[in-house]
């Protein structure tokens, strides 16, 4: 039986590469039967008839007319941006994403160095809410809203986001969430009442609904800090010393990072608010400014209607801030949590036993 050899191109590139392919593919006598095979079409192709094909398929120095290929490669050069123009789109892509990207594969020597700068410190809760008409909750499923709360040390107010999707994103996944401001008061008793507390209301279709309290699941310290380019904030969790089944529900960690960028609503139609007051549409770019600015003070979050597109960096904060600024937030956080107890934060929350169950808190499981 004959062997079936590939066909052969007298081209030296491809001869080198099904050459290449046969060594690793067919037997040895395949390989000389090629090899054979090869010397014998040079021999009876000398390099004066290859170099005119080479020549004819573009490949050696062309005179008179400009080949297809040229003409294309004429008008790529013509509407290529100058070198400043590519500098500065390049600049703005790694801006938008908060300079995440260009930290996680290498970037430059400097940005390793960089000191993160602490912009903001204060006590973080994360609490959800179940759904309408549920008294108890056993999954995911049955949870209606999932919300962090912000306590900033450096004035009396206080910030409720609502996260979407229902969890923080992933920080090993690096998933993309959102949040947004929903409530900023100085009362937190204001915003217990209203998002916190039981309630009903009536209904055309369904008569009266019952939307049941809601229960904390975690509390710790928080730092918002710039670094590499972008907002971070940063978190250690004091309660439960333990996550649970239900913070790992809600991607809840006992420790985190994640980046932040604020949308800019005078260049985004879908901005749920306008009417910001002018220094704080100056501080996101304004008309000039791009869809999502990338720093901002932390004092933007006082506003209701701010919102967040927020990325999962790092779950260990020594990979995010450094050894240094870790140990000193992992002391402080020690040091507070020692004094914290469940009683206590029902208390700063002007939440009670009775009303909020406090098992996902305790346990680590839904309720």
């Amino acid at each position: 039986m004959t062997d079936t050899q590939p066909t052969v191109s007298t081209s030296e590139g491809e001869t080198s590469k099904v050459q290449n392919l046969v060594q690793y593919e067919s037997a040895p006598t395949q390989r000389y039967s090629l090899r054979a095979r090869e010397t014998k079409k040079n021999d009876e192709n000398p390099p004066e008839a290859a170099s005119k094909r080479k020549r004819a398929t573009g490949g050696g120095p062309k005179k008179g007319r400009p080949s297809k290929k040229e003409k294309m490669e004429e008008k790529k050069e013509e509407t290529k941006p100058s070198d400043k123009t590519a500098e500065k789109e390049g600049e703005h892509e790694r801006e938008e994403v908060g300079g995440e990207h260009q930290h996680k594969h290498g970037g430059h020597e400097k940005q390793e160095e960089e000191i993160p700068k602490v912009l903001e410190k204060g006590q973080i809760y994360f609490l959800y809410r179940p759904k309408v008409e549920k008294s108890e909750v056993h999954s995911m499923d049955e949870v209606q809203r999932f919300f962090v709360l912000l306590r900033p040390y450096h004035h009396n107010l206080k910030r409720l986001l609502i996260i979407g999707n229902k969890h923080l994103p992933h920080p090993e996944r690096h998933e993309t969430g959102y949040a947004v401001v929903e409530m900023v008061s100085e009362d937190i008793g204001e915003i217990d009442k209203k998002h916190f507390e039981f309630d009903t209301y009536q209904t055309k279709t369904l008569g009266e609904r019952h939307e049941f309290p809601a229960r904390p699941v975690g509390e710790g310290l928080y730092a918002i800090f710039e670094h590499h380019g972008s907002m971070r904030l940063a978190y250690i969790l004091e309660l439960p010393e333990i996550p649970g089944q239900v913070q790992r529900a809600f991607d809840i960690k006992d420790e985190g990072s994640f980046i932040f960028t604020v949308k800019n609503p005078s260049v985004n139609e879908t901005a749920r608010r306008k009417d910001f007051p002018k220094e704080v549409l100056d501080q996101l770019g304004g008309k000039e400014g791009r869809r999502w600015a990338p720093r901002v003070h932390p004092d933007v979050l006082d506003h209701e209607g701010i919102e967040m597109m927020i990325v999962g960096a790092h779950h260990h904060l020594n990979e995010e801030v450094g050894a240094e600024l870790a140990k000193e937030l992992e002391e402080e956080a020690g040091k507070k949590a020692r004094q914290m107890n469940i009683g206590k934060l029902l208390h700063e929350l002007k939440m009670s036993k009775k009303d909020h169950s406090i098992e996902p808190l305790k346990l680590g499981q839904w309720a």
